[in-house]
Order: structure tokens, then sequence, then C-alpha cells
């Protein structure tokens, strides 16, 4: 089992920098440096009074590219705490929001409602069942390997009158998947940089590199439409199952909800369209 306690120097780091932001001019230099420093690829300047609210965070962001699987779940539980814990500091969490305050004003206004309900789901209580249940929930639904379980039982209690089950929906599923996660996802190769892992530190985690669209969402949905399809009576657990996998995609911090609501799209609009196309190509073999 993975190791969530807070990584003790991450959390002191992001303590003493957000406690550093003590006005509304703190956080619009403080980003302000951090933007520059990014574009020039070039040590922080050292503004007085802002200078270590930068180093503080731009340390963290650091150790944030560069995170191991072993040492990214502390990582992540000391973004978490330093952002929504209630035991921290008074003066961490009122630079937290005044830095909060000025990226919001900074982003576009997609990219603001985006962001504000980001914050809205990730400061949800995170109880540790509630963790470890969407988190069991993400592991079995990556790649719809779920879905593909589901058929396979149908299939083989079905007998061979079932084939066709599984010719209408795993080639669609898994090409949606496929396309979903390698050929779109590069094409857009929405990787955070710098300023944005900042950005996701100050709202509280990290989002996963190559982000958009949510491959897990469109492969939720994906099978959700699929399986529908052939099981109309069950498409309502169907749907809710590729729901609360799009939530969770929010609720561990991997994407943004917009990030989910795109893949979600994405997958019914593709797996529907390879449907069609496979029945009209193999019309006697998917029957």
């Amino acid at each position: 089992m993975k190791d969530e306690t807070p990584d003790p120097s991450a959390l002191d780091s992001l303590e003493r920098g957000l406690a550093k932001v003590q006005d509304p001019d703190d956080a619009a230099r403080t980003l302000d440096e951090l933007e520059i420093a990014e574009e020039d690829e070039s040590p922080l300047d050292q503004t007085p009074g802002t200078e270590q609210a930068a180093d503080e965070l731009a340390a963290v962001a650091r150790r944030v590219e560069s995170e191991s699987d072993s040492t990214q779940p502390k990582l992540d539980a000391a973004i978490f705490e330093a952002a929504n814990a209630d035991e921290v500091p008074a003066a961490t969490r009122e630079g937290r929001n005044r830095l909060r305050t000025e990226l919001m004003h900074r982003l576009a206004p997609f990219d603001a409602v985006d962001a504000w309900l980001f914050t809205q789901i990730n400061e949800l209580p995170h109880p540790a069942f509630l963790n470890r249940s969407m988190s069991r929930l993400t592991w079995v639904m990556t790649g719809g390997h779920a879905w593909t379980a589901i058929v396979a039982i149908t299939v083989i209690a079905g007998g061979s009158r079932r084939w066709p089950v599984a010719g209408r929906v795993l080639p669609a599923l898994w090409l949606t998947t496929w396309l979903v996660e390698y050929p779109i996802k590069r094409f857009f190769r929405r990787r955070r940089p710098f300023v944005a892992i900042v950005q996701a530190i100050v709202l509280g985690r990290k989002p996963g590199s190559y982000s958009f669209p949510s491959g897990h969402s469109a492969a939720a949905f994906a099978g959700a439409a699929l399986l529908a399809t052939e099981f109309p009576r069950a498409r309502r657990v169907f749907f809710l199952v590729a729901a609360l996998t799009g939530f969770s995609r929010v609720y561990l911090g991997a994407h943004y909800p917009g990030d989910v609501a795109i893949g979600s799209a994405v997958g019914i609009g593709l797996s529907r369209t390879f449907r069609a196309l496979f029945r009209r190509i193999l019309p006697r073999f998917l029957r």
C-alpha cells in the first residue's frame, strides 16, 4: 500500500512560501517572478519581500515535476494538506487564498470556471475509505478493462449466440481508448508547464501530464454507451459507473473537470461512430 503521509519538507516549504504572500500585491509579484523564471529558464529574481515565496513554491514545483512513483503520494498529500487542511497556520491559508484569487483573475473565463470547479471537488472531505474506493474504481476502469470483463462474462455465460456482442462492443471500445490515450493526447500535448504546476499546487493538487482529454473518462463513457445499446435495461447503471469514474479523476487530482467532460463526450462520439462503421463493414458477423 502506498504511504500517503505528507512529505514534511515539502509541507514546510509550502507553508513558509504561502505565508510570505501577505497582500494582493505580493501575490501578483510572486506569480510574475515565477512566470519570468519559466519563460527565461533562469533563476528567480530576488524581488524584496516576495523572493522567498517564489523560491519555496518553485522548489516544490520542481520536485513535483521530477517525482517518482514512490514519492508522488507523499508530495500530493503535502500539497493537499497545505492547500486545504484546517491545521495549517492561518498565514498559510490566507497566502494560498491570495495567490488563488490572483490566478483566477489571470485565467481565461473557461479556464477560470474549470479551475474553480476543480477546487470545489478537490476540497471535499477525503476520508481514507473514500480515497481507497475512488482509487480502486479508477484502477479497474483503466483502459475500459471493467467493461471488457463484463463482455467476457456475457460471452462465456451466453455461448456462441453472444459472440456478436463482443464484436459490436470491444473493437469500438479499444479503438476509442487507444485514440484518446495516444494520438489525441499527444496532439494536444497539454503538458503541465512549470507555472501550471505552481498553479496546481495553489489550487490544491497536481493534475497529470498530457491530461486533455481524460482517457479514463473516454473509456468509461465509451463502454457505457456501447453496453447501454446492448443491454438497455442496465443503461443507468453503466452511465452511473462512468460518471463516478469521471468524478474520481477530479477527486483524486488527476484531471480538471473540463478534461473529464470533453473526454466523456469524445468517448461516446467515437465509440458510437466506430460501432456503426464496423457493423456496416461486417454486417453478417455483427448482427
